[in-house]
């Protein structure tokens, strides 16, 4: 079950930061998406090269146990989450309904 719910919602991991890059960009600015692509992909890479052992280190103390990783992922996930929000409220407000 676990397998099946990180299969689907993983796909947004991967394709969410270059579609929030994308619409972040304004239109005259068009040229510089690779840098800014780049600068995400690299902080992506950085948190992907450290999670893991961090997650390793945290089912070790807690003796084989995934809970403690388990938060420490649902804490990642929620303050990148809450990041783009606020990258979408400062760039267009706190509007639902508006294309950015």
């Amino acid at each position: 079950m676990f397998a099946m719910l990180y299969g689907f919602f993983s796909g947004t991991l991967v394709s969410l930061p270059p579609a929030c890059v994308v619409s972040l960009t304004e239109p005259s600015e068009m040229s510089k998406i690779g840098v800014r692509m780049g600068m995400v992909f690299s902080v992506i890479g950085f948190a992907t090269l450290t999670g893991t052992p961090i997650a390793g280190a945290l089912i070790s103390r807690d003796n084989g146990g995934y809970t403690y990783a388990i938060i420490f992922s649902g804490i990642a996930m929620f303050l990148g989450s809450a990041l783009l929000i606020l990258a979408r409220i400062v760039r267009v407000g706190p509007k639902l309904k508006v294309k950015a």
